[in-house]
Order: structure tokens, then C-alpha cells, then sequence
């Protein structure tokens, strides 16, 4: 028996394997505003909001993937964030300005001033404010959600052009990409002041808080790759290449995985954070060029932000087999490996529209082709049955006399 439960393993295990594995799928393609640059998922009513640098913010259902609103904030909106204490969406426009939106009623409810050219936003769950950036000005404006005012600004090193940030809730400490100077500022929420400074790659331009590690993952656009930050004792544990710039970032709880929009190869490549290694890579149509990645913990999918046409991509997070939708847009791959440097680039279409998108995905831990299910269950079952025939027959020819030889 022991011989015939290994041998079941052996043929069995490679079909196991495979249906476990998971791949992602390119599920739909939705036409929002132009230049969409930040997206925010919003839990509590399912959709997600995206800022279009060239206008007006899009908000997208993700039970129907289709835009359900349009919410006019601004010349040019560059950053997002969600505040589910209030349910309101908050982001920021040139030139000197946050617009504050009821996610029940799309609407601006209030603006509020904050330094020049504001560029990256976080939202303190602890605190109940919001962090945004000055790219002009070097400083980070506090602003409560209680009064939508301005109650605090830091001021960051010269030069530093912050352009993300993230909001660690376990340290109550918000990191703060400072691109022109290649580093990360750590800054308390208990006393709004800089209390460490993380040395990382060139032009870091996204953050994202692992909650599971208690790690701050930096994408670095000209390096390339990726600072994985311990926030533990603010140093950089690890180095994450991708193989393209980069720039924004998501957190994935359901799997461990850090999503990254790489621009350079139109795709976005997941990082495990177990590893800190890429694990996957998807590859949508040529000319997307994504500039910022979400993660729809509702409906385990990612969207991402594609600056260069005017969309945005849905990706199915977990999907376990092939699919394939009706085609209307070019075709859309998955790689298990990490993502292409060669990329093009396409100009912007009309907004307000959904299309479904044509994708091949395998859910094969190769990435090689269709699982491989139904042939390895009919292999294993006839080397069962041969091998079961073969223990009785021997079982009754050495069985000795008077004995039936039964099992």
C-alpha cells in the first residue's frame, strides 16, 4: 500500500500542483478621463477613484467594471486617498489645492489649501488626517478630516520633491518619498517630525505599507527596482530588481504580494514579500504604460491606472484556469517571470466607456501552456488499477493453503 500511495502522488502531484497554482487574467479594460496618474479603492461602497492628471476624477463600479460618475476636482489631479472613517475621497490638484469628495453623493464637498504643486497623499487612520506632499515647496501639510483645515506643516530637506508617500498604522509613522534626493523621510505622526531618513534608490516615486511585515515597500523609477524597508529600524533589508521603471504601488493581503506598475513594459510585476522576489509579471497591451496600481480587497482584483491611453485595466488577482472574453482590444498575456524592458506608447482615447479585453492566462506553475489536468488523473487512475491488479494476483499466488488471500 505504501508503494501504491507514492506512486498515486508521483502522477497525482503534477496535476495538484497546476490546479492550485494561480495566474492573473486581464478581466476588463474601462475608458476613463485623461491621463489617469493615482487610483484609490474605496471598501465601503466598491468602487474605485481615479485621478486623471488631464482633468476630472472617474469612478469606476467594480460590480459592473463601468464608469458611474465623474467628479470635476481641479486642472490636473495627481494623487488619491481614501478616508473610510468619513467616506470621502481626497485629492490633489494643481496648483495649490485638495478637493474633498462625499463618496455617497460624488461630489466636492469642500477644497482646502495646501503648499504649491501638492504631489503624494497618505491617509492616518490613527491620526484621522491626511498627509500631502508640496513638490514645489519641500513641506507636508497635515490636514484633519474633522475640519477639512490645515493643522500642521513639516518642512522636508531642500531638493527633496516628494512624490509618494505611506502610512505605517503599527509605528503610527508616514514615509515620504523624497525623489530628488533619493530617500525616504520618516515622520511621526504623534509629533509631525522627521525622526529617520532611509537612503534608497534613484527617483523613489511610489510607497506602499505591508501591514503583514511590517515593511514599507519604495519603488525606485530610475533604479528600476524596488527598497524594502524594515520599519522596525528604518533600513533598507532588502533590494527587489524589476527590470524596468517603475512607479506606483499596491498591497495585496490576500496573497503576500506587493503589485508594482512598470510602465517601461506596460505590465505590473508582483513581488512575494515573503521572498522579496518578483513571482509574476502581467503584461497588458502595448501602450498602456501604467502609472499606479490598486488592489479591490472585495473583488480580489487589482485595477491599474494606464497614463497613456486613458484607461484603466481590471486584473483578476487569483484566477485558477484559462479564460478568454470576447475580444475588442489587443491581447493581454501573463509571464511567471519578471517583465520585459521594451514598451510603446499610445496617445489618449475618449473616456466613460468599458470594454472587455481579450487575455490567455495559465494557471500552469511553468507559465508553459493549458494544464495538463484531465490527461494526469486518467494516466494515474490506469496505473492504480494496473497496480492494484498486480498486488491481489501476487497476494493470491504466495498466500498459503487454507487462506483466501484477501486483503
Amino acid at each position: 500500500m505504501v508503494v501504491l500511495t507514492l506512486l498515486a502522488l508521483l502522477v497525482f502531484g503534477p496535476a495538484l500542483a497546476v490546479s492550485s497554482a494561480h495566474a492573473q487574467t486581464v478581466v476588463s479594460t474601462v475608458q476613463v478621463g485623461p491621463s489617469p496618474y493615482a487610483l484609490v479603492y474605496d471598501s465601503a461602497k466598491g468602487e474605485v477613484f481615479v485621478a486623471n492628471s488631464g482633468g476630472a476624477v472617474s469612478v469606476i463600479s467594480d460590480a459592473t467594471n463601468k464608469v458611474v460618475a465623474n467628479v470635476s476636482a481641479g486642472a490636473a489631479a495627481n494623487s488619491i486617498v481614501y478616508d473610510p472613517a468619513k467616506g470621502e475621497v481626497f485629492v490633489d490638484s494643481l496648483p495649490e489645492a485638495v478637493y474633498v469628495i462625499s463618496d455617497s453623493t460624488n461630489k466636492v464637498i469642500t477644497t482646502v489649501q495646501v503648499g504649491y504643486t501638492p504631489y503624494g497623499m497618505a491617509y492616518d487612520s490613527g491620526k484621522g488626517e491626511i498627509f500631502v506632499g508640496s513638490d514645489t515647496s519641500d513641506t507636508v501639510s497635515v490636514i484633519s478630516d474633522a475640519t477639512n483645515k490645515v493643522v500642521d506643516t513639516i518642512n522636508l530637506p531642500a531638493g527633496a520633491d516628494p512624490h509618494d508617500m505611506a502610512y505605517d498604522a503599527a509605528r503610527g509613522e508616514v514615509f515620504v518619498d523624497d525623489e530628488g534626493l533619493g530617500a525616504v523621510s520618516v515622520i511621526s505622526d504623534g509629533s509631525d517630525a522627521i525622526v529617520a531618513t532611509v537612503t534608497v534608490g534613484s527617483s523613489p516615486n511610489g510607497a506602499v505599507y505591508d501591514s503583514a511585515k511590517g515593511e514599507v515597500f519604495v519603488t525606485n523609477g530610475v533604479s528600476e527596482n524596488v527598497s524594502v524597508i524594515s520599519d522596525a529600524t528604518n533600513k533598507v533589508v532588502a533590494t527587489v530588481d524589476l527590470g524596468g521603471a517603475s512607479n506606483g504601488a499596491a498591497y495585496d493581503p490576500a496573497d503576500g504580494q506587493v503589485i508594482v506598475a512598470v510602465p517601461g513594459s506596460d505590465g505590473v510585476s508582483l513581488i512575494s514579500d515573503g521572498t522579496n522576489k518578483v513571482v509574476a509579471s502581467v503584461t497588458l497591451a502595448p501602450g498602456r504604460t501604467p502609472a499606479d496600481a490598486v488592489y479591490d480587497s472585495g473583488k480580489g482584483e487589482i485595477f491599474t491606472a494606464n497614463e497613456a491611453d486613458a484607461t484603466v485595466s481590471v486584473i483578476s488577482a487569483s484566477s485558477s484556469s484559462v479564460s478568454t472574453s470576447t475580444a475588442t482590444s489587443p491581447t493581454s498575456t501573463v509571464n511567471s517571470t519578471a517583465p520585459a524592458s521594451n514598451s510603446t506608447t499610445a496617445s489618449s482615447g475618449t473616456p466613460q466607456s468599458s470594454t472587455a479585453t481579450t487575455q490567455t492566462s495559465t494557471s500552469s506553475s511553468s507559465g508553459s501552456g493549458v494544464p495538463e489536468l484531465p490527461y494526469q488523473f486518467a494516466l494515474a487512475a490506469v496505473f492504480t488499477a494496473l497496480l492494484a491488479a498486480s498486488y491481489l494476483l501476487i497476494r493470491r499466488r504466495t498466500a498459503p493453503a487454507g487462506r483466501s488471500g484477501r486483503l
